[in-house]
């Protein structure tokens, strides 16, 4: 064999062995692609998940949520309906919904009579865990 056969050889070789790099190359952008929508979405999620952590303790803290309580966690969470699925959407609802009823029962002087109401809040801070867990898991990255 002299060198221009071998030189056709190569040369015809070539052409899938940089198709093949190309290919390779453009799925390991994709997955890195991929891993950065996921962080990024990470992010966005983590912060309805503390704002729900920050409301849920300072009911159970001081047993009493403020209105600004109130009106910063709608602030904080308002992206979640975009982020998380329905099951995490209705259990916003529901922390802001037995937080207005917290801060309803103080005002009128009820909530020292009402202590299924913070049992609720009490045990939140594990099921805020568990619901939100699904979606701030990245078991992949």
């Amino acid at each position: 064999m002299n060198w221009t056969e071998m030189i056709k050889i190569l040369s015809a070789a070539l052409t899938p062995i940089i198709a093949f790099f190309a290919i390779w190359i453009a799925w390991q952008q994709n997955k890195t692609r991929r891993r950065q929508v996921r962080l990024g979405l990470f992010d966005k999620r983590y912060e309805v998940f503390v704002a729900t952590m920050k409301l849920l303790s300072s009911a159970v803290n001081s047993a009493n949520v403020t209105l600004d309580n109130l009106f910063e966690f709608l602030a904080e969470t308002r992206t979640s309906a975009f982020l998380f699925g329905e099951d995490i959407q209705q259990y916003i609802d529901e922390v802001y919904d037995k937080s207005v009823e917290l801060h309803h029962k103080v005002q009128t002087g009820e909530a020292r009579r009402d202590n299924e109401l913070m049992r609720w809040f009490i045990g939140q801070s594990k099921t805020a865990k568990e619901k939100f867990g699904h979606y701030l898991s990245m078991p992949d990255l």
